[in-house]
């Protein structure tokens, strides 16, 4: 160790540095002492030593760092933290779930065990009805050349026309839609028409109708003249109400 080591420190103001003037008595072949470890030749010289300003940001060239004992605590937590990253994801062990409670238990599968009672009167599973009527609706397309029924009666129940569609194929037919049968109760008037003529009525959305049949009667067409008409019907049949 060098005898008699005195350092002065010179501070330029704004500088990035401070310049250290260090005076020695000694061999010129040892280490200068504390941090600054350089080796040095003569008895007297000033050496600059650049200051390392903090802050946040990279770590530059000649920043100082810590170096921790591979036996530190802080080290040996850090290797934990290791150890459970592969790649860039973190990889977690399940080590026990909760116990699965008593009785009936689903994981990934659902069954339907009971489904809840339907209400009283009319239901309709895998049914299409029209939206929001809650009719099964039907439709009845036939060729007349004579009185005849255009929708079969169902018992107890009435025939709704809810849109309709009369065609004449001879000149000089006449058509009107009836109940029951040519006696019965008129429920249109008696549509004239030449070749190609018709009458297309106003179709209007169900649960509403045009007209409709007595309950237990079938839909009827009474025809006059010589030839064919053709006749559709829009309806559902529904309980006589």
């Amino acid at each position: 160790m060098p005898s008699n080591v005195q350092a002065e420190a010179v501070v330029t103001p704004g500088a990035g540095f401070v310049t250290v003037k260090i005076t020695f008595d000694g061999d010129a072949s040892q280490n200068l002492p504390g941090c600054f470890s350089g080796i040095i030749s003569g008895t007297e010289d000033a050496y600059t030593f650049t200051l390392h300003p903090g802050g946040a940001g990279a770590v530059t060239a000649g920043t100082p760092r810590v170096t921790l004992a591979s036996d530190d605590p802080a080290v040996t937590a850090l290797q934990i933290l290791d150890n459970i990253v592969a790649g860039s994801e973190a990889q977690v062990d399940v080590v026990s779930l909760p116990a699965i409670p008593a009785g009936t238990n689903n994981i990934g599968d659902v069954d339907v065990l009971t489904l809840p009672a339907l209400p009283t009167g009319t239901n309709s599973i895998g049914t299409v009805v029209d939206g929001g009527s809650g009719k099964t609706l039907k439709r009845a397309v036939v060729s007349k050349t004579a009185d005849g029924d255009i929708v079969a009666l169902v018992a107890t129940k009435k025939i709704k026309v809810y849109a309709y569609e009369i065609q004449s194929k001879t000149a000089g037919m006449t058509c009107q839609i009836k109940s029951n049968n040519a006696a019965g109760t008129a429920l249109t008037v008696p549509w004239a028409n030449d070749a190609r003529e018709g009458v297309m009525g106003s179709a209007v959305q169900p649960p509403a109708f045009l007209f409709a049949t007595v309950a237990g009667e079938a839909l009827f067409a009474d025809i006059t003249g010589t030839g064919t008409v053709d006749i559709a019907v829009s309806y559902w049949d529904d309980d006589a109400v």
